[in-house]
């Protein structure tokens, strides 16, 4: 690896751990511990849910803990467990994840969030999906798979104070005991009903508006800056996600994509620098292979080109030569 390779990864993960230690110092006790249920045992081996699995985890970052429907066991979340119906999803202080539902829709928890997949139906043959989830607490963002040719077509988000419904989008969820918001991203169009007034008449919102919905008030809306949308959207920033194959940016982006005010996981930090490390050993390991190959190649593209010659040089041998007077051409 050559040396201003190796030096952006030690900038990098210096400055992540500056982030982290300002973070930490300045930030009070972790009080995400009392999202976990009271007498919850932690278990080593995780264990299937009830029913058919209704999505997966893809990405985990930190820590994530899984407790199935009526149950007092929790699992540590990983890249590829299955989700049940009932299955409650917590984000601790530095915890991120990522999960995919059957019907492709895509949720990500901030760090410090409570979500319970209620209900998660997905039948394409007879054209139905229906799925309704508790945002307990916390921020989640939602992209929900479209289906404009099915027969019902039903995403329901509830929080403490409101109830959002949506077809297909890509929204933001934040909740707490008193008050809730719901961001529409582009192309996005929604409704939310105030739990307090469920005779009332939903508010919509589409592209970069929010809807507030506060304990005992009515829902209102306004639209946020582009700025604003931005720092919301990083709040969802999956680290050890960025760094894999599909990241084509360098370390230094890497790094403006962090916000002061991010805890991040220690045993996140070192993974993020051997994930680093593994990716610029991995390209200049590419890029000797491709250089190899294209000797290689070039080689064999002499050799079938000098073959291509002597055959040709044969076939013109046997082609008859005209009479003269004729132009030779």
């Amino acid at each position: 690896m050559n040396v201003s390779k190796r030096r952006s990864v030690y900038t990098l993960c210096a400055i992540l751990i500056l982030l982290f230690s300002g973070s930490a110092l300045g930030a009070d006790d972790p009080s995400s511990e009392s999202l976990l249920p009271a007498g919850l045992v932690m278990e080593d081996v995780f264990k299937p849910g009830l029913g058919s699995s209704v999505g997966k985890v893809e990405v985990v970052q930190g820590e994530v803990v899984i407790i199935h429907a009526g149950g007092l066991s929790g699992y540590r979340a990983q890249k590829g467990i299955p989700l049940y119906t009932g299955d409650t999803i917590i984000t601790l202080d530095t915890g991120r994840t990522k999960f995919k539902l059957n019907d492709g829709s895509i949720l990500t928890l901030a760090p410090e969030t409570k979500l319970v997949i209620n209900r998660s139906v997905y039948d394409p043959e007879k054209k139905t999906r229906s799925s309704y989830i508790d945002l307990s607490l916390g921020k989640a963002r939602f992209w929900v798979t479209k289906f404009s040719n099915f027969k019902r077509s039903v995403f329901k988000v509830k929080t403490p104070t409101a109830v959002c419904g949506v077809r297909g989008s890509d929204f933001i969820g934040i909740a707490t005991v008193n008050r809730s918001e719901f961001i529409a991203l582009e192309k996005t169009l929604f409704v939310v009903l105030s739990l307090a007034f469920p005779e009332g008449e939903p508010l919509s919102a589409s592209d970069f508006e929010r809807v507030v919905v506060e304990k005992g008030k009515q829902p209102w809306k306004d639209s946020l800056t582009p700025e604003q949308i931005e720092q919301l959207k990083k709040l969802f920033v999956i680290i050890l996600e960025m760094v894999g194959p599909e990241w084509e940016g360098t370390v230094e982006e890497l790094a403006e994509l962090i916000s002061d005010d991010e805890l991040i996981d220690p045993d996140a930090l070192r993974e993020l620098e051997e994930l680093l490390e593994d990716i610029l050993e991995e390209e200049e390991k590419h890029e000797n292979e491709d250089e190899h190959s294209k000797d290689l190649e070039e080689e064999i593209l002499e050799e079938e080109h000098e073959d291509h010659i002597k055959e040709m040089e044969k076939v013109v041998e046997e082609i008859p030569l005209p009479d003269f007077p004729v132009t030779p051409f």
